[in-house]
């Protein structure tokens, strides 16, 4: 005897067409119904809102987007929902979307392009009117062209797109990282490294502009060998760190470009006693909740992370709204804050 799934006993969903032969009226008369429109008389009302309930009704809002050309959802496309930078700015999308009657589906592609792409496939399938996206490419993608010509509307967030005319809302990382360097020269600080991001992203080529930056202003030379390769994640700190205290002479200041690889970077040193900031004095990125815990506490180049998340959503409606618009470029800035990681003397509040 064949033994029958769960989901066979599940009712069939109920459809307008069943709510209209159960209550007696045409399909207009339960869809005004549903849609609350005031034409309809008290009584009628009354009588297929029974039914409705009776009948359990759901909508479809696949059918309804159809319909409609609206789905009211948007998509969003992050490298890694466990890194704080991100959670905290899909939190905020998730906040506005939904105080604006919007849902958001948010969707990890690991910072792999061919999961960026099934990401995107998966958006468009899903009709979202509009896609918040921290790309895993430089430049645009055939799998971007395809959504943009498709016309759904992407809003670049965090990491610039070469090549792509779209909506961009953007952290200035590149002034961010000039004042960590200027920081750790005033601190006495002359062989400052840097635990650099992926080659070829936005973000970590601004925040090398940056470092050079700081170098020129501060008159200190810079040494190609104390510019470690990092890809951001947790692993690649632990094991820069690790390259770095075998660099000789060591570098005497240090800036690590996110805040997985500043973790990964202080286990390393703490586990080996280096002092900070006596020996290294370090500055991460992002001010992420351990990074107060810790002792030293760490200094850090401070991302909007909320404020990014809820410009790239508003900017994504304001688009929905407008969408003869010019694209728009919103930059935001970091600020320092000096903690123990860094200071040689007194922390500034």
């Amino acid at each position: 005897m064949k033994s029958s799934s769960p989901l066979a006993k599940l009712p069939e969903p109920v459809g307008i067409r069943e709510i209209a032969r159960e209550s007696g009226v045409s399909i207009a008369t339960v869809s005004r119904v549903l849609q609350g429109n005031a034409r309809v008389s008290g009584d009628l009302k009354a009588k297929v809102e029974e039914v409705v309930r009776r009948l359990n009704y759901r909508p479809n809002f696949s059918a309804r987007a159809l319909r409609m050309q609206k789905s009211n959802t948007v998509g969003v496309v992050v490298p890694h929902i466990g890194n704080a930078h991100f959670s905290d700015a899909v939190r905020a999308i998730q906040d506005v979307a939904s105080n604006e009657g919007y849902t958001a589906l948010i969707v990890n592609s690991d910072g792999e392009q061919e999961q960026e792409l099934a990401a995107l496939r998966t958006l468009q399938a899903r009709q979202v009117d509009g896609i918040i996206l921290v790309s895993a490419s430089p430049t645009g993608t055939k799998a971007l062209a395809s959504t943009i010509d498709r016309g759904v509307p992407v809003l670049a967030m965090d990491r610039a797109i070469r090549g792509a005319d779209v909506d961009q809302v953007l952290v200035n990382t590149r002034a961010g990282t000039c004042e960590a360097v200027l920081h750790l020269a005033a601190n006495g600080c002359s062989r400052i490294a840097l635990l650099a991001g992926p080659s070829g992203l936005w973000t970590a080529s601004e925040k090398f502009k940056g470092y050079l930056e700081g170098l020129k202003e501060a008159k200190l030379e810079f040494d190609p060998d104390l510019v470690l390769p990092g890809d951001y994640s947790f692993d690649s700190g632990e094991n820069q760190a690790l390259a770095l205290l075998d660099l000789r002479p060591r570098p005497d200041g240090l800036i690590v470009a996110n805040n997985l690889m500043t973790l990964g970077a202080m286990r390393v040193f703490l586990r080996h006693g280096v002092d900070m900031p006596g020996e290294l004095a370090l500055v991460g990125y992002d001010d992420a909740l351990w990074t107060d815990v810790v002792r030293p506490a760490v200094t850090v180049v401070s991302q909007p992370t909320y404020e990014l998340g809820a410009s790239s959503i508003r900017t994504l409606l304001a688009r929905l709204a407008n969408r003869s618009a010019e694209p728009k470029r919103v930059v935001l800035d970091t600020r320092l804050i000096v903690r123990e990681s860094s200071a040689r003397g007194p922390a500034k509040p």
